[in-house]
């Protein structure tokens, strides 16, 4: 239930505050990751390595509320289609910066380290709210597509170097092996 009430308040939040200028660019990232760390660090999630699972997927559903905010945001006009496409493109990548956010703050909170893992969370979020702005004030939208190339390599790195040190040194070391035999194969 908490999921469900904290996603929309998020985004009535940012809608609400969308014209606070430049304020924006910390604003935001500070909002987002610290409603995902709100949900993430109950009791019943604390220390536990499926904390970082959850974090990617919700992660996913933040990101998810994410493109009709964005497209609000954007003062799309139904005639421009190539920047409301733009618009869906950045989205994209911003569903994916928000699962690896998700993910990163969930493995802090597996790893009792929140408050490192919610800075580097925020820190990474920065260029996204920069792209933000620079888009909607200045009407330059194909800078959407830097999201995408973002968005990928956070997911990337989520799911590449943090996902796996939630395995126990055995499973690490099965896991190794067979890529190994599929790259030898």
């Amino acid at each position: 239930m908490t999921f469900n009430i904290l996603f929309p308040i998020s985004a009535v939040i940012e809608l609400l505050t969308v014209n606070v200028g430049i304020f924006f660019l910390f604003l935001f990232p500070i909002l987002e990751q610290v409603f995902k760390t709100m949900i993430l660090n109950l009791g019943r999630f604390q220390g536990k390595r499926e904390t970082t699972i959850y974090g990617l997927v919700l992660g996913l559903g933040f990101g998810s509320i994410f493109t009709p905010v964005s497209i609000l945001f954007s003062n799309v006009q139904t005639t421009d289609y190539l920047l409301f496409a733009l618009v869906i493109l950045g989205a994209i990548g911003i569903i994916l910066f928000q699962a690896a956010t998700g993910a990163i703050i969930g493995y802090g909170i597996y790893d009792s380290k929140l408050s490192r893992y919610l800075l580097f969370a925020i820190l990474l979020h920065l260029p996204v709210t920069t792209v933000i702005f620079v888009t909607n004030y200045y009407q330059v939208g194909y800078l959407q597509i830097s999201l995408v190339g973002y968005g990928l390599v956070l997911y990337w790195y989520a799911t590449k170097k943090i996902m796996p040190r939630i395995l126990s040194r055995s499973q690490r070391r099965k896991r190794s092996k067979k890529e190994i035999d599929i790259k030898t194969s």
